[in-house]
């Protein structure tokens, strides 16, 4: 299930994006002015994690987009590998906090690179990672879970 969010609001993800932002637009009057270079396209950053089954999803999701024609998509991948000279260089630091500082240098380097309408994170953790950077933003979260589960979780 995917969910559109604004702040804390979350919402079913059931129509085009653009009619759901805009309808939250004017009935909340707090989202921040979103601008379009063309009416007809949508500019997306996709913040793709890149293991397990993620690689696949992310090859579809892309050749999807890129026939789409009403979709202008930047493409950044999060890997958690290929350490920054900085963290190559802390010594004794473990390989599991440095694959994650490595994410979360990749996720903040997708979103501060230019301007983008919406952000779409494949999984929860890049969008963990992503800290403040989307709150004036709006952004997708795919997620794979089930309506009965994700009711559980809210309890």
């Amino acid at each position: 299930m995917l969910h559109v969010a604004s702040g804390m609001k979350h919402q079913p993800f059931d129509q085009d994006p653009r009619q759901t932002i805009e309808q939250e637009k004017r009935s909340q009057g707090h989202w921040i002015a979103m601008t379009y270079p063309d009416a007809s396209h949508l500019d997306v950053t996709f913040v793709m994690e890149q293991h397990v089954g993620h690689q696949t999803y992310y090859q579809n999701l892309r050749r999807a987009v890129e026939q789409d024609g009403h979709i202008r998509g930047r493409w950044a991948a999060v890997t958690y590998a290929g350490a920054s000279p900085l963290l190559a260089r802390l010594p004794g630091l473990p390989e599991s906090v440095r694959g994650a500082l490595q994410g979360m240098l990749q996720v903040r380097r997708a979103l501060t690179a230019g301007h983008y309408g919406v952000a779409f994170f494949n999984t929860q953790v890049p969008a963990a990672l992503a800290a403040g950077l989307v709150r004036r933003h709006p952004y997708v979260l795919a997620t794979d879970i089930t309506e009965i589960a994700r009711k559980a979780e809210e309890l």
